[in-house]
């Protein structure tokens, strides 16, 4: 049951992002949409197998696959939680209607920044004085 709720939360978390990547112009005009799009589905299927089968086998590869799994859905959840937030001052676009896709991209580069500050702290030993 734990599985398909993570499983859905993923899915729902990759649908949104991704969406949202979509509509920011700075972003579409420097990457085509087609390849945001198979980016998009191609971390998801990599998430997903990760996921699925990460646990079950016994070696590195799976265990590999299961930490970008879980890293890649932690990185959603920050970038969503940013997004989340222009999506709340901009009322889903109906206000600000101009200032919204530059918004969401700087809320999609803010996800990134928190994402890398996150792997870097999770690698990091705990220092207890």
């Amino acid at each position: 049951m734990f599985g398909i709720l993570l499983l859905t939360a993923l899915t729902l978390m990759n649908l949104y992002v991704l969406g949202r990547a979509l509509s920011v112009p700075a972003l579409t005009r420097r990457v085509p949409r087609p390849w945001l799009v198979a980016a998009g589905a191609g971390l998801w299927a990599l998430a997903l197998f990760g996921i699925l089968f990460g646990r079950g086998s016994a070696g590195a590869m799976g265990a590999t696959f299961e930490l970008f799994g879980m890293d890649y859905m932690a990185a959603l959840f920050l970038t969503t939680l940013c997004l989340m937030a222009v999506e709340a001052v901009t009322l889903f676009g109906l206000i600000l209607r101009r200032l919204a896709p530059r918004l969401r991209g700087w809320a999609l580069v803010a996800g990134l920044l928190l994402s890398m500050v996150a792997v870097v702290q999770g690698m990091r030993p705990p220092v207890v004085t």
